[in-house]
């Protein structure tokens, strides 16, 4: 099988994937021409949950997903505004990583293994 047979074959299996914990693939276009392929995806509006820095070896947190989320659930238990700030990170952190088990749960599910998982291939919606 050669490296395009892989990809579509990896494509179809993601368009049959349907979990509000994985991010949706709706369309795939073709251009003959140019041996393109291009991919219509549900978006992520706040993008990566986090970005490595390369230089300093460090992850950077998603500002904006973050305080999203913690505001998301300070509206479920209000009393998370009064934590110090290293134990709402641990909500968020336990939220996010909650998130990651049960989209990865849905795919073994399946009989599907994600194998490419990293920190810089988990996007929010």
């Amino acid at each position: 099988m050669n490296m395009m047979e892989k990809l579509k074959k990896e494509l179809n299996i993601w368009s049959q994937c349907n979990n509000d914990h994985l991010i949706r693939l709706y369309e795939i276009t073709n251009d003959p021409e140019d041996d393109e392929m291009y991919l219509t995806t549900e978006f992520a509006k706040y993008g990566r949950i986090a970005v490595l820095d390369h230089e300093s070896c460090k992850v950077l947190r998603n500002k904006k997903l973050y305080y999203f989320i913690l505001a998301h659930i300070i509206s479920y238990d209000p009393a998370v505004k009064e934590y110090e700030e290293f134990e709402q990170i641990e909500v968020v952190t336990h939220y996010l990583f909650d998130s990651v088990i049960k989209g990865l749960q849905s795919l073994h599910n399946e009989g599907l293994v994600h194998r490419d998982l990293k920190v810089e291939n988990i996007l929010a919606v």
